[in-house]
């Protein structure tokens, strides 16, 4: 919920103009159709899949990242992030570029590897009013006590 809360916010800048944050509470796994492409997904204003994030709790890997990739391929996202909760290993920085540049190459789609924490921050303080934030957090999860 605190990544959604967060691209929920951004929604409003330029840079997510004509795309969708798809809702995050559908039972059936997201809207039109794009049932596991990861923890959130942005659709264009085509209905196409722009995006999705996914959020894992180990060390990030090649490998990992071809698997997690492997799982959205299918629905030809532009974008893909993969966060984690455990950092990200310097030592194996150089392999991890590598690797999403090698699916770049061969997909067309963009992977973005990151921590958590990073993005959150980074997040944060890319928004106009960085205050929102905390307000808008506040709210949803006062909402979800509620369902």
């Amino acid at each position: 919920m605190l990544v959604y809360t967060l691209y929920s916010l951004q929604m409003d800048s330029d840079r997510s103009q004509d795309k969708f944050l798809l809702p995050l509470r559908d039972p059936e796994g997201l809207t039109h159709g794009f049932v596991g492409v990861g923890d959130l997904a942005l659709s264009g204003d085509n209905g196409d899949l722009f995006g999705c994030i996914q959020i894992v709790g180990v060390l990030l890997t090649p490998a990992l990242i071809k698997e997690a990739f492997a799982q959205v391929s299918p629905y030809a996202p532009r974008r893909f992030c993969l966060l984690t909760t455990a950092g990200v290993c310097n030592q194996d920085r150089e392999a991890l570029r590598q690797t999403c540049d090698s699916i770049y190459r061969t997909s067309g789609c963009e992977v973005i590897v990151d921590s958590l924490m990073s993005t959150l921050n980074y997040g944060v303080r890319s928004l106009p009013e960085p205050t929102d934030f905390l307000a808008a957090y506040r709210q949803a999860l006062r909402e979800n006590a509620t369902e």
